[in-house]
């Protein structure tokens, strides 16, 4: 399978997902559990004030468990690759097809 057709495939089930979904999107969440993890490993990211008040409000115990997910990454090298994200799109997309 060429380039190509892997981008194509790979938007068509992206697109398919995104249309087809029907569930409730919190992106605070994402955020709220990805960028205390990734500020961890990286030294660098954006806190916001429930975090960084004297007494926080959050807790560390679920942004802790993609710590070891972002420091695979970087142990890796693949944080400072740019093929990264396209691998993780195609990768993703492809293993819908792949039985669990």
């Amino acid at each position: 399978m060429n380039h190509r057709r892997i981008v194509q495939v790979s938007l068509a089930i992206r697109i398919g997902i995104a249309v087809l979904t029907r569930t409730i999107f919190q992106p605070d969440e994402y955020f709220q559990s990805l960028e205390p993890a990734f500020r961890v490993v990286f030294g660098h990211g954006h806190l916001t004030w429930e975090w960084l008040s004297q007494n926080p409000i959050r807790s560390i115990i679920y942004p802790a468990l993609n710590i070891p997910v972002y420091w695979l990454i970087k142990a890796t090298g693949l944080a400072h690759t740019g093929w990264l994200g396209d691998w993780l799109l195609v990768g993703a997309s492809l293993s819908t097809f792949l039985p669990f």
